[in-house]
């Protein structure tokens, strides 16, 4: 659900959405942390003012491929001591989910 900030105006560079989690769900917090990251990554520096950007593969890709792997397990209903959505056979927690600061 979205709902508007009227507080809130454009001053010439990019706002992050606020993410909450409705319920103590460790995937959606890693998610959220996921989607901070990203947001970051294609905000840094002289990014922020720009409508597009060019960011380099090396730091995007890991990003996109850890929010994948949490939407696939999410979808499966699965969870944090489940298998990796990666299919290594190792905990989310141990895999994917070690990547993601605690």
């Amino acid at each position: 659900m979205f709902l508007a900030d009227c507080r809130r105006t454009y001053e010439g560079r990019q706002v992050d959405n606020v993410r909450l989690a409705v319920r103590r769900d460790s995937l959606a917090e890693d998610l959220i942390a996921v989607e901070l990251a990203r947001f970051e990554v294609l905000n840094r520096g002289d990014r922020a003012s720009k409508y597009l950007v060019s960011v380099p593969a090396a730091e995007l890709e890991p990003l996109l491929e850890q929010k994948a792997v949490i939407l696939e397990m999410t979808h499966s209903g699965l969870h944090l001591n489940s298998p990796c959505g990666c299919g290594s056979g190792a905990k989310y927690k141990r895999c994917h989910g070690a990547y993601i600061r605690r």
